[in-house]
């Protein structure tokens, strides 16, 4: 029971409720657990002065009724192999314009190039957003699919049976390297492949295969390099080992870590080597020779995977379609000469 006094409100008997602040303040139960822990769904005079009240009873937090998975958050959770690769900014700015579009928050969730680590945060954070969104995930198709029997799931740069997802396709801007490379009279190309769990890796392989075969391109690859600057700068040890005329790296990061290494010691990028990158990131065009990349759309394929979660949360998908594919381009720079 609430007994009222000058300039505000004291119990008269027993414990501080949730259902006393809301009959103090004159609005609902509901109203008043949004305000304590959601405040940004609540109008924000509202919050603070439900907040003042609170306080003023002596009503604690903990006491906020526990969160049901059953009830919306306003919250997508986007996972991002490695928050330190531009691409990944690019394409969750992405997907936090178009959710904020349509009335969501978004959750980022950086899991570090880890399987182990992506499935635990996973576990974490299922109950607290409406919609999941797995950017070049790492964890096994049955992992995701145990999410997906929670949460709407959406998958980016990666297919999964039975789920909706948003991919590039490297065929073409694959081709188009090799085409360039082939034109400049190169015959041998060697490739830094990426880490061996991503889906990514093993299409732009293949594709990058089936071209440089009906090419009549040899082909050699370096496996166990990370995709980042330094992975790209180990790889080096080996390609100088047995070195080609050219190099297509697995991203961009690699290839300008793999360019720096060798110029570090002492070889010509492109008068001695070749080399083109994958994503097309910003970066690459900011670096001197500025880097050939095959570029992907991202900042689209944010906006199309954040439109398609939303709907899917909101119960407005009708089914699940083919996959959403855009294409990649070769943007040529200065990285790429003629043979010697």
């Amino acid at each position: 029971m609430i007994a009222m006094k000058q300039g505000g409100f004291v119990m008269a008997q027993g414990r501080v409720t949730i259902s006393d602040v809301a009959l103090a303040a004159g609005v609902s139960v509901s109203t008043v657990s949004r305000a304590l822990s959601r405040p940004g769904r609540v109008n924000a005079e509202t919050a603070k002065r439900i907040r003042l009240i609170a306080d003023e009873l002596g009503y604690r937090n903990e006491t906020v009724e526990p969160f049901s998975r059953d009830q919306p958050s306003g919250l997508i959770a986007a996972f991002v192999a490695d928050l330190r690769n531009p691409l990944f900014s690019d394409i969750a700015h992405s997907i936090q314009h178009e959710c904020l579009r349509n009335g969501y928050g978004l959750m980022i969730v950086d899991t570090e190039e880890g399987n182990v680590l992506e499935r635990k945060l996973a576990s974490l954070t299922l109950p607290h957003a409406d919609g999941f969104a797995f950017l070049s995930s790492r964890v096994s198709d049955a992992t995701i699919r145990k999410v997906a029997q929670a949460k709407p799931v959406l998958m980016v740069n990666r297919t999964v049976r039975g789920l909706q997802s948003v991919i590039a396709d490297g065929t073409k801007g694959i081709g188009e390297a090799v085409d360039l490379l082939e034109g400049l009279g190169h015959r041998e190309i060697t490739y830094l492949a990426g880490p061996e769990a991503s889906w990514s890796e093993s299409t732009r392989w293949q594709a990058l295969y089936a071209k440089c075969s009906s090419s009549r391109i040899r082909l050699r690859r370096i496996d166990g390099s990370a995709p980042t600057g330094k992975g790209g700068a180990n790889a080096v040890d080996a390609f100088l080992g047995n070195p080609t005329t050219a190099v297509f790296a697995y991203n961009d990061l690699m290839a300008i870590g793999f360019i720096n290494e060798l110029r570090e010691r002492g070889v010509d990028v492109p008068g001695s080597v070749s080399v083109i990158g994958f994503d097309g990131i910003e970066l690459g065009s900011l670096i001197s020779p500025a880097l050939t990349s095959v570029a992907t759309p991202w900042r689209e394929m944010g906006r199309q995977s954040a439109k398609l979660l939303i709907d899917q949360v909101r119960h407005r998908s009708v089914g699940i379609s083919r996959p959403v594919v855009l294409p990649t381009r070769l943007l040529v720079r200065e990285t790429c000469a003629p043979a010697k």
